[in-house]
């Protein structure tokens, strides 16, 4: 193993070209953002914020099956929603007088997976994948209130 993927170590490098675009870097693949937040729908680029939601999702999604994999679940097809939502999104903006934090109040992730494995069968390899899933733990000690929940369809 090279030494710059030791275990557990991640190492991303970010470059910005001008305000409003940067680029990150890890191993041979790059992300391009936006700003940090945006309130405009036609922003052409994820913002920060989006990317840690698409983050997490992809995060719990991909432990998630790979727990299913070890028990011999077989997992269809699984999608999943995140709304994260800021304490208050008016002092990232700057706002004179806003008091308080952009930091996020508030996660919610909902899944939806199929499978013809019996129901509580898949949700309890969903519960045992929620603490095997670094981001989504390291977002829950930071997150006063984040869920995750999981519905099968069969």
């Amino acid at each position: 193993m090279a030494d710059s993927q030791a275990w557990g170590l991640v190492s991303v490098r970010v470059t910005s070209p001008h305000p409003g675009e940067s680029t990150a870097y890890a191993r041979q693949h790059p992300l391009t953002l936006g700003r940090a937040t945006t309130f405009d729908r036609l922003d052409p680029r994820l913002s920060a914020m989006e990317a840690l939601c698409g983050a997490v999702a992809g995060d719990l999604i991909d432990t998630f099956r790979r727990v299913a994999r070890e028990r011999r679940l077989e997992v269809d097809e699984i999608e999943a929603t995140v709304e994260a939502e800021m304490e208050n999104p008016l002092v990232h903006l700057g706002v004179v007088g806003e008091m308080g934090s952009p930091a996020l109040g508030r996660l919610q992730v909902k899944a939806y997976a199929s499978s013809f494995d019996p129901a509580e069968t898949v949700l309890q390899a969903w519960q045992d994948a929620l603490p095997r899933a670094p981001v989504w733990t390291t977002l829950c000690r930071a997150v006063p209130d984040a869920t995750a929940v999981l519905k099968i369809a069969h």
